[in-house]
């Protein structure tokens, strides 16, 4: 009883699209379901227990890392490099959110009623994404790893 969803994005990249989603709230009858638009995310973080990305295809979510830079978890499906961020590769920070399969409803709303119903959970999912984020995925990070793939390319180049 105390869910909000708000349900971030453009919706005229595809407005059909976006009218099915809305009419579909509409059918159902559901009053804390709120379309937002293109929003600031940095404006809603902060007053989220936590993030769900429910794609079917991705490569490396940015919207995981904005989750976690907030100490948020995140409910994700299987698809690029979710798995990798959520429960980790090679290191042990531990679980930072909950990994579903693609399309799967039910899974994905007892993904969010299990985070939901555990504060405790949150917090510890939240704060070891924000470890992992601050450990694997900073600009210096970036920065290093991009110099290592040009350099690589450029030895290959020169070979």
């Amino acid at each position: 009883p105390k869910l909000k969803l708000w349900i971030m994005g453009p919706t005229d990249e595809d407005e059909k699209y976006a009218q099915e989603c809305f009419d579909l709230v509409d059918s159902l009858g559901v009053s804390d379901i709120e379309f937002t638009g293109r929003v600031n995310v940095k404006e809603y973080l902060g007053r989220m227990d936590f993030t769900i990305l429910t794609s079917v295809s991705e490569g490396q979510p940015l919207t995981i890392l904005e989750s976690f830079a907030a100490h948020r978890p995140v409910i994700a499906t299987d698809v690029g490099n979710c798995k990798g961020l959520l429960l980790g590769e090679s290191d042990d920070f531990g679980e930072a959110g909950i990994l579903t399969h693609i399309m799967n409803i039910e899974e994905i709303a007892n993904a969010m009623l299990t985070l939901a119903a555990n504060e405790k959970m949150r917090h510890e999912y939240g704060e070891n994404g924000y470890r992992r984020l601050m450990n694997k995925y900073t600009i210096k990070q970036m920065r290093s790893t991009y110099a290592d793939i040009y350099r690589e390319l450029t030895k290959k180049k020169t070979s």
